[in-house]
């Protein structure tokens, strides 16, 4: 069917709560991405607020990644009547459920729920795995998954009008990875296409060319007797790829082998994290795997030295220097908290948060170099532990990159900036005016609608 318009449900301006109305002439709707909004009080009650489209109007759900910032409403839409099928890559729809079931759990913690595990299973007996570059029909389009490089199983989807797909086509790029340290395959090159909303989280700005693994090392070997080295990560992606980082500073040496190395224990706490880590080990994922990552072990999410616990007891009774990896990437949920509230008073304490850190979280709170205090629901911690950020291990592309996938798109006349705050899409708005000389660009926000050009 042709396209009309495309009203923007979330992450027009902002870092979170990604979806897109993709609206057609035959009056349907297709939906792309449809995610939660993360951060403060405030966004969590956004979460409970229905699409300002007809939801009766859906005739399909795509999905670029499950991330909770991309899917976790999708339980809530089919809570609002939605009974349509959902599609995502193969990979991501292994993981899907997990992080489905996940993020409903949270909202039930917390009293706000935005559904129940029964929509949840609803959604998940309704998932339709599609594979990467193979055209497929979706809604009456013409539609095609390629790699976004992001997370395993991440994709940017390449929507062509008809069935053939002769008519205009437009491409979601999705969250695009960081190809110094992704661990998925490379991504995809799109062709052609018309008009492309593209992510742009970093916009203006240049990931450096740190080495991660070395990064770690140096905290690592500048911890006291019984300091600690706490690691917050998402914990999907980020977990993973800290394990593969330090796992390539043990196969060098450097980190738990016999002789001149650095011998420390290395305690994982992360229940979805290896919910979604054996996914990552199943054969049936294992080919989006970089080639990196293949060549460095048949598991390498494990080497001598990380003990897997499910309980903070462990780690709290080990006096030795330590490294505690736990999920809760942004430090607003999970077993981070915990182990947040008790080592942050402690000055001989590193604390690392992995990956990007949104506005009104405590992960941003952290690494503001101002704070003094860190805030929990019932009391402010002192924060005397050093806090540090290893950059280089962004899952989110930066300006060259984000630029550079515009730049092989063919035959691109219409850019619309979306998934950064206003200063990134500033930034890569006037690369793509005056380097690729395209100047039909639009910087949405919230609800807004931007009418495709026949």
């Amino acid at each position: 069917m042709g396209f009309e318009a495309l009203q923007c449900l979330g992450a027009a301006g902002e870092v979170t709560g990604s979806g897109y109305a993709l609206k057609k002439s035959d009056g349907k709707i297709t939906l792309i991405d449809f995610g939660s909004f993360q951060g403060d009080e405030k966004n969590n009650q956004r979460n409970l607020v229905p699409p300002d489209i007809d939801i009766n109007k859906i005739d399909a759900v795509i999905g670029t990644h499950p991330h909770v910032d991309h899917i976790g409403r999708w339980g809530y839409l089919r809570s609002l009547g939605y009974n349509g099928s959902f599609f995502l890559t193969e990979p991501a729809a292994r993981i899907a459920p997990h992080i489905l079931n996940d993020a409903v759990k949270v909202t039930q913690s917390n009293g706000k729920p935005i559904c129940s595990l029964e929509d949840v299973q609803g959604v998940v007996n309704n998932l339709r795995p599609v594979k990467y570059n193979v055209p497929t029909v979706i809604g009456g389009n013409l539609t095609t998954f390629y790699d976004a490089e992001h997370i395993i199983g991440s994709a940017s989807v390449k929507i062509s009008e008809g069935r053939d797909g002769k008519g205009q086509s437009g491409v979601f790029s999705g969250d695009l990875g960081n190809h110094a340290s992704s661990i998925a395959r490379p991504k995809g090159e799109i062709g052609q296409a018309d008009w492309a909303v593209v992510e742009d989280t970093y916009g203006g700005r240049q990931h450096p060319s740190e080495d991660p693994g070395q990064f770690f090392m140096e905290q690592i070997r500048h911890l006291k007797q019984h300091g600690t080295l706490l690691v917050s990560a998402f914990a999907q992606n980020g977990l993973q790829k800290t394990l593969v980082a330090l796992h390539k500073e043990h196969r060098a040496g450097r980190l738990n082998r016999d002789g001149e190395h650095i011998d420390v224990p290395i305690f994982v706490h992360a229940p979805l994290g290896m919910k979604i880590t054996t996914e990552y080990l199943s054969p049936g994922i294992r080919e989006y795997w970089s080639d990196e990552m293949n060549d460095l072990a048949k598991n390498p999410f494990y080497f001598p030295g990380v003990v897997f616990v499910d309980n903070t007891s462990m780690v709290r009774n080990y006096k030795g220097k330590k490294v505690v990896l736990a999920s809760g990437g942004m430090c607003n949920g999970g077993p981070i908290l915990g182990y947040l509230e008790e080592f942050a008073p402690d000055k001989d304490a590193v604390i690392m948060p992995v990956g990007y850190q949104g506005e009104e979280t405590r992960g941003r709170q952290l690494i503001d170099p101002n704070t003094r205090f860190i805030d929990f629901n019932d009391r402010a911690v002192p924060l005397r532990a050093r806090v540090v950020q290893v950059k280089s291990m962004s899952s989110h592309a930066d300006h060259p990159q984000l630029y550079d996938w515009l730049r092989k798109i063919q035959g691109l006349q219409t850019v619309i900036f979306t998934h950064g705050d206003d200063p990134a899409r500033d930034a890569l708005e006037e690369s793509v005016h005056q380097g690729l000389n395209i100047w039909d660009t639009h910087k949405p926000h919230f609800n807004d609608t931007i009418f495709l050009a026949a």
